[in-house]
């Protein structure tokens, strides 16, 4: 399957879903990332422009590690809702040609991860569509949807769960790409853990991340897409 995780921040696939996109790599699936913004603003110490190009090269080391593609839209940080930043994730999933989409739930209470689930959401009956213009052409697959764990897992209760105990050191090893955010938060890599403990003492593993699905009449879900 091709397989697409598409992020607000640099780091935010590595957090809540690279336990889930290392083991489709595993089972031979391309998979492929969209960051949608430099996250030039998380940071207290460097300029936009440094900024943007330390968590380039952290997202980039993180992805050697998974072993997939990154496509950099490149946009500041508080993205706005607006039809470039549509056409532009429309055309990344065109690019990618997923069967599988995980990305932010529309409900998280960070603005710029409810508004990339948002779009995500609305965008896929688009994608087919000629006059929908992007530099990718369209798709004809539909594919399906997955929203992983807002920040801190507040608010979230998951539909299905995938067990990553045999990927979570090789998780932390991506989530220490992140070297920038790393400094900034002194708990960073211990909550993506403790998180990562509770779904799976939730689920029965010793590490799980939780997953919803997105619902609707033209694209039902379909859990035994996920790993």
């Amino acid at each position: 399957m091709n397989i697409l995780a598409i992020g607000a921040h640099p780091d935010d696939i590595d957090i809540y879903a690279a336990g889930t996109l290392l083991k489709c790599v595993e089972l031979g699936d391309v998979v492929k990332l969209c960051v949608v913004t430099s996250g030039n603003i998380g940071h207290y110490d460097y300029s936009r422009t440094e900024l943007a190009k330390i968590r380039k090269k952290e997202q980039m080391n993180s992805a050697e590690i998974l072993g997939a593609e990154t496509m950099f839209l490149g946009m500041d940080e508080r993205i706005v809702d607006d039809t470039p930043t549509r056409n532009a994730i429309i055309n990344a999933i065109r690019w990618a040609n997923p069967d599988v989409i995980f990305t932010h739930w529309p409900n998280d209470s960070s603005v710029d991860h409810h508004i990339i689930g948002q779009i995500v959401k609305e965008s896929l009956l688009c994608l087919k569509w000629k006059n929908q213009q992007t530099e990718y052409p369209p798709i004809s697959k539909l594919p399906k949807v997955f929203f992983w764990d807002p920040n801190g897992g507040f608010n979230f209760q998951p539909e299905q769960y995938v067990d990553i105990t045999a990927q979570m050191e090789k998780k932390k090893q991506m989530l220490a790409c992140h070297k920038s955010q790393v400094e900034l938060e002194q708990d960073y890599m211990r909550v993506t853990e403790v998180l990562g403990a509770f779904r799976g003492l939730q689920s029965g593993y010793v590490y799980a991340e939780g997953f919803k699905a997105h619902m609707s009449f033209e694209n039902p879900p379909d859990y035994k897409m996920l790993p």
